[in-house]
C-alpha cells in the first residue's frame, strides 16, 4: 500500500459506491478528510478505518426546486427530517416567506444556509407579488434585491410566476 503525502481523517473499505456520472456500482475504498472525499483506491490510509461489509454508498442528494415553507417547517427541522433520507442540499425559492415578511423572510432563509448542515442555497423571489391580483406584505423589485447579489449562498434569480 502507498502513503500519500496527506493522509485521510477516515478511509471506508469494501464499499459498493454508485458512480452518477456512469450509472455504475463500482467496488471501492475511499478516503475523506475534513468531510469531503479527497480520493478512491486502496492507496489511502486514514486515522480511522471503516469496513462498510458491501455497503451501498451514494452521493448526497440535490433537490433542485424547493419552497421550504410550503412544507409547513422551519428551516432547521427540514433540514433534519430530509437529511434522514440523504439529501445534502437544497436550492431553495422562499417566494411565500417574502410575499409574507418582505426581505425579512429572505433574510431568515439566508441565516438558516448559514447555521444547518443542510446546504440551504438561494434563489432570489423573482415576482413578490405573484401576479398584480395579489395582497402580499411588500413588492420586491430589483432595486430591493439587488444588494443580496454575490452573498454566500444566493445563486441566482427564482421562477417566474406572474406570466403576463
Amino acid at each position: 500500500m502507498v502513503a500519500y503525502e496527506e493522509s485521510a481523517d477516515i478511509v471506508f473499505q469494501n464499499g459498493i459506491v454508485f458512480n452518477p456520472f456512469t450509472c455504475d456500482w463500482i467496488r471501492e475504498d475511499f478516503a475523506v478528510r475534513d468531510g469531503i472525499i479527497i480520493g478512491t483506491g486502496a492507496a489511502y490510509q486514514g486515522r480511522k478505518e471503516v469496513d462498510l461489509r458491501s455497503s451501498y454508498v451514494v452521493p448526497g442528494f440535490i433537490d433542485a426546486h424547493v419552497h421550504i415553507e410550503s412544507s409547513l417547517l422551519s428551516p432547521y427541522e427540514y433540514a433534519r427530517l430530509v437529511m434522514q433520507h440523504g439529501t445534502t442540499t437544497v436550492i431553495a425559492d422562499p417566494h411565500e416567506i417574502a410575499n409574507v415578511c418582505g426581505t425579512a423572510g429572505i433574510d431568515y432563509m439566508v441565516r438558516a444556509h448559514q447555521t444547518l448542515p443542510l446546504d440551504i442555497l438561494i434563489m432570489l423571489p423573482s415576482c413578490v407579488p405573484a401576479t398584480p391580483l395579489d395582497e402580499c406584505a411588500t413588492h420586491l423589485t430589483a432595486d430591493v434585491l439587488s444588494p443580496y447579489i454575490g452573498q454566500d449562498g444566493i445563486l441566482g434569480l427564482g421562477e417566474m410566476m406572474n406570466v403576463p
